[in-house]
């Protein structure tokens, strides 16, 4: 399916084509042939134009796509740096529960409790 800017682009382009068929079609007085050549490049540059407008509307869209992205990626430092504290205490915690169980293993083994 063709978006907008396509139909336009191939409108433009078929309006083109007529131009230079018509101007290949001559020959013209200097005058009507110095109008068609003008009709085609002006028809050009509206064509480049448009591309060309096209094309920075794509570049500023990924731009702030991208700063969303640089935002994103901020933010999951952030709660991964938060996770691996997290993950340190839980690991601090687990260390000293596991020393206290090995302590107490050790004296009940010797008989002490």
């Amino acid at each position: 399916m063709s978006t907008q800017s396509d139909q336009i682009d191939d409108g433009l382009d078929a309006v083109q084509q007529a131009l230079i068929d018509a101007a290949n079609s001559g020959p013209y007085t200097p005058d009507l042939q110095a109008k068609l050549d003008a009709a085609t490049g002006a028809l050009q540059t509206a064509q480049n134009n448009m591309r060309l407008d096209s094309q920075q509307a794509i570049l500023e869209a990924l731009a702030g796509t991208n700063e969303q992205l640089k935002q994103l990626n901020t933010e999951m430092d952030t709660y991964a740096n938060g996770v691996d504290d997290v993950a340190v205490a839980i690991k601090n915690v687990s260390n000293a529960i596991g020393t206290v169980v090995s302590v107490i293993g050790t004296v009940i083994s010797a008989g002490i409790i």
